[in-house]
C-alpha cells in the first residue's frame, strides 16, 4: 500500500485529503506520496492599500516557507519510495496569467502561491533526476472559502466544490500523474493551469 503525508490536516482541504485516503501508515519502504496543502489566508479581500504590511510578509512567508520545510525534511523519505509523487497544492491565483483577472482577490496569497509556484517548478528539475515526479495543483475553489459574494459578482460562472469533491478530484490527479507531468500547474480536473 503506498504511503501519504498530508500537511494541513486539521481543517479543510487537507483533512479533506486525509478523510480521502485510507489509514496508511509510513513504511520502511518510503513515503511514495506526499501533498503538502498547509497555508492560511486570514486576509482574503483586503487591497494591498489596506493589508498591513506585517501581515503581508506573514502570510506570504508562511504561505513559501512550509513547503520549503516540508520538503526538506521528506525528500530523503520519498527517495527511498518506488512512487516518489510530490503534489503541492498552489491556487490559479498564483498563475500571474490568470491573476490579474481577479483583482484584490487574496492578494497575499496570490503573491505567496507566485512564489511557491517558481519554488516548485525550479526545485522539481533537481527532483527529477532522483526520481521524484513534482507537481502543483490547483485543486478548485472551495464553497464556504470566505470569498462567496465576491465569486457571485465577479465571477459567478466559475465552478466552486465541496472540501470533498476538491480532494477527490485532486486524489485522482495525484494518482494519475506520471514522470512526463514534473514541474507542471494543474488543475483539479486534470487541464493544465497557465503560468
Amino acid at each position: 500500500m503506498p504511503s501519504y503525508l498530508v500537511t494541513g490536516s486539521s481543517r479543510g482541504l487537507g483533512l479533506g485529503f486525509v478523510t480521502e485516503l485510507e489509514t496508511s501508515r509510513l513504511l520502511p519502504g518510503g513515503l511514495d506520496n506526499l501533498v503538502s496543502s498547509a497555508g492560511v489566508n486570514p486576509n482574503p479581500l483586503t487591497s494591498f492599500e489596506d493589508i498591513e504590511v506585517k501581515e503581508f510578509v506573514d502570510e506570504v512567508i508562511f504561505n513559501l516557507t512550509t513547503t520549503l520545510l516540508l520538503l526538506r525534511e521528506f525528500v530523503p523519505l520519498i527517495r527511498k519510495s518506488v512512487s516518489k509523487k510530490v503534489l503541492v497544492i498552489s491556487s490559479v491565483l498564483g498563475s500571474t496569467e490568470l491573476g490579474a483577472s481577479m483583482p484584490n482577490l487574496q492578494n497575499a496569497y496570490s503573491t505567496a502561491k507566485a512564489a511557491l509556484n517558481m519554488m516548485v517548478r525550479k526545485w522539481s528539475a533537481v527532483l527529477k533526476d532522483q526520481g521524484i515526479t513534482t507537481v502543483l495543483l490547483h485543486p478548485g475553489t472551495e464553497v464556504g472559502s470566505g470569498i462567496e459574494e465576491w465569486m457571485k459578482t465577479y465571477a459567478p460562472n466559475v465552478p466552486r466544490q465541496t472540501i470533498e469533491e476538491c480532494a477527490e478530484s485532486s486524489m485522482k490527479v495525484l494518482a494519475g500523474i506520471t514522470p512526463k507531468d514534473n514541474g507542471l500547474f494543474y488543475n483539479y480536473d486534470g487541464t493544465k493551469v497557465p503560468w
